[in-house]
């Protein structure tokens, strides 16, 4: 599942410098599948739902804990990668009247109390400005964490065909947005980066965990379609990625492929394998750095672009671009991790333990532990 989740944040990466700097305008088949590397959320909202459902199933930790865990985990690289994208946060300060300058500064505090709460995803029209682009994943991530203790203990004491149709529920609740889109029109952003319509991934992830603990898919049904499923869906980005619009539009398809590779991975097989691979892993752990800071560069490159290519004309090259791109962000996520966001996690897991008094279970931990045995 780590490496899983690299794959999810190199295909955003490579998406955000093709939606700036075209890697491969003479085939249109890898336009549109480099065009459509925002799917690559919809992994990452799944992959969640079903990584920490598996951890916190057991009910062993206080929700006191588990919040604390998950503020550890994505609080410090968030602080920095906001910090280090101040410079484009998109505010001008230069007002010509002492109302331009009330407004401006206004604004600009606006952005730090979203930034602070991590509630900028409720705010589509904050999506352009700060590192916002890219941080309001983790705004979406932070309501479906607070989330996730109320949906896994529901989700345990369902029976079999209950989970069924929530699942189904959660399903058709992610295609709305894009069925809304197409039919009726209205600003992608809101559908695309708000909240509420990630949600329903977010538990498709929880429902497709506790799918594979109660054996309800077969394992070799799911070993035998999931490359095929990955295969058509390739197939399918490449020639009509660009016919529909907004990208959570794809849904339709993307999610379930998406729950299926999950499910299956988790059972073994070649892509399991390929996946559990050391650097791979190894990459996964820095994953979180390397999406947190991504925003970071594509900022610098974008601010930059004609001085760099100047001094270095081999990057006039897009995919030489972004492979040093890549370089850079690989080392910067390399010392994200190892220098800020494990040190940082450890010491707030410490205080934690040591002054909070973590580690009793509450109610709704005893609940889901009691149905899960």
């Amino acid at each position: 599942m780590t490496g899983l989740r690299f794959i999810a944040a190199l295909y955003v990466f490579i998406f955000h410098i093709q939606l700036r700097w075209p890697l491969a305008p003479e085939s249109a088949f890898l336009t549109n599948l480099l065009g459509q590397g925002a799917i690559g959320m919809s992994l990452f909202f799944i992959l969640s739902g079903f990584v920490l459902a598996k951890r916190y199933h057991s009910g062993k930790d206080s929700f006191k804990d588990y919040i604390v865990n998950r503020f550890a985990r994505i609080y410090p690289v968030y602080v920095v990668a906001a910090l280090l994208t101040v410079p484009w946060m998109g505010v001008d300060f230069n007002a010509e009247s002492a109302y331009g300058s009330v407004r401006h500064l206004l604004t600009a505090a606006m952005l730090v109390l979203a930034e602070l709460l991590v509630i900028q995803a409720w705010f589509p029209q904050l999506f352009h400005m700060w590192n916002n682009g890219g941080s309001w994943s983790i705004s979406v991530e932070v309501c479906c964490y607070l989330l996730l203790p109320l949906i896994l203990a529901r989700v345990v004491v369902l029976g079999d065909a209950g989970l069924r149709r929530l699942a189904l529920a959660a399903y058709a609740l992610a295609l709305l947005p894009g069925m809304v889109l197409v039919l009726l029109g209205g600003d992608y952003l809101v559908f695309y980066s708000l909240p509420i319509y990630r949600l329903p991934e977010f538990t498709m992830g929880v429902c497709t965990l506790e799918i594979l603990r109660r054996g309800l898919l077969s394992r070799r049904l799911a070993l035998l379609l999931h490359i095929p499923a990955l295969a058509l869906l390739t197939v399918y980005l490449g020639l009509a990625g660009n016919r529909l619009p907004g990208w959570i539009t794809h849904n339709w398809i993307v999610l379930p492929v998406i729950a299926l590779t999950i499910y299956a991975v988790t059972q073994g097989g070649v892509l399991a394998k390929l996946l559990g691979n050391r650097l791979l892993v190894w990459c996964g752990h820095i994953s979180y750095s390397f999406y947190s800071f991504q925003m970071l560069l594509l900022l610098v490159l974008k601010s930059h672009h004609a001085a760099i290519v100047a001094y270095l004309p081999l990057l006039r090259d897009n995919r030489m671009l972004l492979l040093a791109a890549f370089a850079v962000l690989m080392a910067l996520s390399a010392f994200g991790y190892h220098c800020i966001e494990e040190p940082c996690r450890k010491w707030i897991r410490r205080r934690g333990k040591s002054h909070w008094g973590l580690g009793r279970p509450t109610a709704l931990a005893a609940r889901a532990a009691e149905s899960a045995q």
